[in-house]
């Protein structure tokens, strides 16, 4: 393998403010593998795959990945030295043979690298050159194994126009400052300036402002950098997007998220009449066009594979979780009863909701219900729901299973229901000597990300407190030690602890026993983020 740096690119910027780079769950192999048999590809298990991520950073993405898979192989490959030098420091300190991290170009990457079940790109193309920009696409050509998949993020036109205004200001505002730290005080600042300074506060140009002054808010330096003031900054129609994978003989699969790609909430006509649309790529444009998208997360794989959405029998295979709980306790209703409407709501977001009056999908959803979070399988599921109706002939768990294929696509489509190929348990952990996940009690101890990676590879924020806390969760100590431990670093560390009302405690037995009182709360913080073991 090569290991010279390309002069098409400069990694000087790049090593000034690095990509902080946490786990990506849209990218997970596991997912990407679901995608890919529900649309007709033999994908390979992630536990025996090779997986290459380009712009690895510091590894997180893939480093969780390599520690639950040990049979499969995991390179990654990054410009910034500093970021690839601790992306090994992780390796080691995790005790990993099966991962490997490369300080190159992503130029340098050729056919000698063996082919490649899964390739992900996470935030590259859109803020790289034309020639970098043609050497991924070719990547993925070259290095994608017969029936792998490829998935690139990327901004997407028209939704980034309007992420254009802000950019021109922003940029403008600090031409003549050459710090970054500076110029990112100073772009916001000038950002929220000009938003409450427009005259037609109503005006669609003004709302347009606003939204970008409240994205930029909550973006990291590092996104804000790249995604508003960096010297490149692409965004693609996507049927550009698409053209360019098809001069690589490369086809478009799905994108990572179904839901992306539904048409819910477009008005029945436009949606009718975009489903009489035999060009999938045409009707995604023309849907990217209805919403303003702004972002994709698009799968890709070899042109000569044929694609097909899954049949029911395909469908069976599928591991399930529903967004949706009932507004009503089962024991309050007649389940039976198919004039009885019963309505779904998303906990997270409350536009998410559904409702329904046929007996057999009333007891799936309830069924979902009383396994919220964990995965069932098509037969668990039915059986389940089978058990709920109390009218029972010969037929019920074909009639249940019938009217689950029947709407399950569009379920899934709508973003009501995920499907994984992943089994997925959290383990019943031990609460009186709590011990966290390999990767989860490794962040904590050894870096200052201020979050931690769960046993579902999502990304659960900490503070001070909680990592005081929990670099003791490592099994060995029980609770009463591990309190013992926290109130030693509180004294050793002088921190000051309030009241409610903010004010100081002082009592020793007062602190003790908040103290006590916020390690409760951690432990089921812990649980019920999937972070132990």
């Amino acid at each position: 393998m090569k290991n010279n740096l390309e002069p098409l690119e400069d990694s000087s910027a790049y090593e000034a403010m690095p990509y902080e780079n946490q786990s990506c769950l849209q990218s997970h192999p596991y997912h990407l593998m679901t995608l890919g048999v529900l649309f007709g590809v033999n994908a390979v298990k992630p536990e025996q795959a090779r997986v290459l991520e380009l712009g690895c950073a510091t590894g997180w993405n893939i480093l969780p990945h390599a520690v639950n898979y040990p049979e499969a192989e995991f390179i990654g490959v990054d410009l910034s030295k500093v970021q690839i030098d601790k992306a090994n420091k992780y390796a080691i300190g995790l005790g990993l043979k099966n991962i490997k991290f490369h300080h190159c170009s992503i130029t340098d990457i050729d056919e000698s690298w063996g082919k490649f079940d899964y390739i992900i790109a996470n935030g590259i193309l859109s803020w790289v050159s034309d020639a970098i920009r043609d050497k991924i696409f070719e990547i993925c050509n070259k290095n994608l194994s017969e029936n792998g998949i490829a998935y690139i993020s990327y901004n997407t036109l028209p939704g980034w126009n309007s992420t254009r205004n802000a950019i021109d200001i922003m940029t403008y505002s600090t031409r003549n400052y050459k710090n970054i730290q500076e110029r990112i005080v100073q772009s916001k600042a000038c950002l929220q300036f000009i938003a409450d300074s427009v005259v037609d506060q109503d005006a669609a140009y003004t709302q347009s402002l606003h939204l970008e002054r409240d994205i930029v808010e909550n973006l990291s330096n590092f996104e804000l950098k790249s995604n508003y003031l960096g010297e490149i900054n692409r965004s693609f129609y996507f049927n550009e997007f698409i053209a360019e994978a098809n001069k690589y003989n490369l086809q478009y699969l799905t994108d990572s998220s179904l839901f992306t790609m539904s048409m819910k909430g477009t008005p029945a006509e436009i949606t009718e009449l975009l489903k009489g649309d035999s060009d999938a790529i045409e009707k995604e444009q023309y849907i990217d066009f209805i919403i303003n998208r702004r972002h994709r997360e698009s799968l890709l794989c070899h042109a000569k594979l044929a694609l097909s959405l899954a049949n029911n029998d395909r469908l069976k295979q599928f591991n399930m979780t529903c967004n949706v709980l009932p507004t009503k306790h089962i024991d309050d209703i007649d389940i039976n009863n198919d004039s009885e409407r019963i309505e779904f709501v998303d906990p997270t977001n409350n536009n998410l909701s559904l409702s329904t009056a046929s007996p057999y999908l009333k007891a799936v959803l309830y069924s979902f219900a009383d396994c919220y979070d964990h995965p069932l399988s098509f037969d668990e599921l039915t059986m389940m729901a089978t058990q709920k109706l109390k009218k029972f002939d010969n037929n019920i768990l074909e009639k249940v299973q019938d009217r689950l294929l029947n709407n399950l696509m569009g379920l899934v489509s709508q973003g009501y229901v995920n499907i994984t190929l992943q089994y997925f348990q959290v383990p019943e952990p031990n609460l009186d000597k709590p011990c966290l996940t390999k990767i989860a009690l490794y962040q904590v101890r050894n870096t200052q990300n201020g979050w931690v990676t769960n046993l579902k590879h999502g990304i659960v924020n900490i503070n001070e407190l909680e990592i005081m806390a929990m670099q003791y969760m490592d099994g060995k100590l029980d609770r009463k030690e591990i309190l013992e431990r926290v109130l030693i670093n509180i004294k050793e560390k002088d921190l000051t602890l309030t009241d409610t009302k903010n004010e100081t405690l002082k009592d020793e037995s007062v602190i003790r026993q908040q103290v006590s009182i916020f390690l409760d709360d951690v432990y089921n913080t812990m649980l019920n983020n999937s972070l132990l073991i």
